[in-house]
């Protein structure tokens, strides 16, 4: 994942902390499209299993 962002964010200035996290925003929008393409990139299989085994809390 930090290979993606890096392409994405990387020998850039930016005036503040609005436009860096608009930039941010637009480089995740490809995982919040595609979630299977960060589970490839972080989906440890250890860390798969631990949120596959979470009992749902309810209110």
């Amino acid at each position: 994942m930090f290979r993606s962002l890096r392409s994405e964010l990387s020998n850039r200035v930016f005036a503040g902390l609005d436009e860096l996290e608009a930039a941010i925003t637009a480089a995740l929008l490809q995982f919040w499209d595609e979630p299977k393409t960060l589970q490839s990139l972080t989906g440890y299989h250890w860390w798969v299993q631990a949120g596959q085994d979470l009992v749902p809390l309810t209110s």
